[in-house]
């Protein structure tokens, strides 16, 4: 890794919470799905970005959906849901959605996400999380989630992960 690519810690200003607080939030974060996630979420693909923003504003159960901010801008997302793959029904809660819009990428931004939403699957009483992943593998790696499983979803391979709470 060279030194301008490595992770820079978040603004002091990032806060996460819940989606369900900022419904404003929930055009850009369409766009953003529509556009990041294109096969899913696009034109054609099997997702409404809209219908899963609109799930995940729940404060008290699942799906419940984390926003993070800096200042009053919206940078990310996550959410914890039970159920992620249809091939593993019998693994949740799951981890979900986790995006950070490209710009603020590489600022530590989801890894914050990430905590809050272990921390939060903690509070609804889960010992254990799981993730699944084309992309973010590194990330989870580095914050102590174990390799389970490699599948093929939807025509994309994809790593699945474990951790403990």
């Amino acid at each position: 890794m060279r030194n301008d690519e490595r992770e820079q810690p978040a603004s002091e200003d990032l806060r996460i919470v819940y989606l369900a607080d900022h419904p404003e939030a929930l055009p850009a974060l369409e766009k953003l799905l529509q556009t990041e996630w294109a096969d899913y979420y696009g034109i054609g693909g099997p997702g409404n970005a809209g219908n899963d923003l609109r799930a995940y504003s729940n404060r008290d159960h699942l799906p419940v959906g984390l926003l993070a901010c800096i200042g009053a801008q919206p940078c990310g997302m996550a959410a914890l849901k039970e159920a992620s793959l249809t091939t593993h029904r019998h693994f949740t809660p799951w981890i979900g959605g986790g995006i950070v819009l490209p710009r603020f990428r590489r600022q530590g931004i989801g890894t914050r996400l990430l905590l809050a939403v272990e921390e939060l699957a903690q509070g609804f009483g889960f010992k254990e999380i799981y993730a699944a992943t084309s992309t973010a593998n590194s990330l989870l790696v580095r914050n102590g989630w174990c390799l389970l499983d490699l599948a093929s979803y939807n025509g994309e391979d994809v790593s699945i992960y474990k951790k403990m709470l």
